[in-house]
């Protein structure tokens, strides 16, 4: 569970259910948090989670994965 710090940093920027998703994914040091979920794709989270980028399942099929999958 993502420390006291990280939940108070990331109250006033996402819903506070979605805080230990979001902090869990930044302090793991994840590339990509994949969700269908619109509360992470405000502009404030994205700014609030960078360089993690949040996408959509669709984006990443599409835009994403051919890009690590080359050979």
């Amino acid at each position: 569970f993502p420390d006291k710090e990280r939940i108070i940093a990331l109250r006033d920027v996402i819903d506070f259910k979605d805080i230990p998703v979001l902090a869990s994914a930044i302090d793991a040091g994840c590339s990509y948090l994949i969700t269908g979920d619109g509360h992470f794709m405000t502009p404030r989270v994205k700014r609030a989670s960078s360089p993690l980028k949040v996408v959509t399942p669709s984006d990443f099929v599409e835009k994403i994965l051919p890009k690590i999958l080359v050979p």
